[in-house]
């Protein structure tokens, strides 16, 4: 048999199994809704409760964090991933990993316990962060380049003129008092 023939005829069979292929619609899958679910859920479960300004890491917030991480990755390890599309897994793995880390940081780092420098930058950040740069970009944990920008911007840093504002500055630092007693109680293990 002649080689044309035959690449033609392998052509004409991958066209023909391909073609079809490309029409498929994926399922329909509840990944998305069930990940956002998920993935806000441990957001929120991230947050320390504060009481006057000052973050709660007792033992009992550790626990709670601790349930609440693993009836999440219960929900998130239940999920049967193995007929959703591509973009769903990834978004499904990378949830995961969140969990994990969240998992890491309650097991292994503990910066409560171990890292002073985890007080100093609540204290460090008070008067000038807004809500979302606290709860969501959390420039001081991946930016070192943030502290720079602080330093540079404290001879003129604007606090907020309005009366809700103020008030919010005034009450972050008077918590410092607190926050810095908090951190003599919750730092008790060697750092590192």
């Amino acid at each position: 048999m002649p080689v044309a023939p035959l690449f033609r005829s392998v052509a004409v069979l991958a066209v023909a199994l391909i073609v079809p292929a490309l029409g498929a619609q994926p399922p329909a899958s509840n990944a998305p809704a069930e990940l956002i679910a998920i993935n806000d859920s441990l957001r929120a479960l991230r947050q320390p409760r504060a009481t006057n300004g000052v973050p709660d890491y007792s033992a009992e917030a550790i626990t709670r964090w601790r349930r609440g991480l693993d009836a999440l990755a219960r929900r998130h390890t239940a999920m049967r991933t193995v007929d959703w599309p591509i973009p769903d897994r990834v978004d499904h793995a990378l949830v995961g990993a969140q969990l994990a880390a969240f998992d890491f940081e309650l097991r292994v780092l503990r910066p409560w316990a171990r890292d002073p420098g985890h007080w100093v930058d609540l204290i460090a950040r008070t008067p000038y962060a807004d809500d979302f740069e606290l709860r969501v970009l959390r420039p001081w944990a991946r930016d070192p380049g943030h502290w720079v920008d602080l330093i540079a911007r404290t001879p003129y840093a604007d606090v907020a003129p309005s009366a809700a504002g103020r008030d919010r500055t005034l009450a972050q630092l008077r918590a410092v008092p607190a926050l810095l007693a908090e951190a003599r109680t919750r730092l008790t293990a060697q750092p590192g």
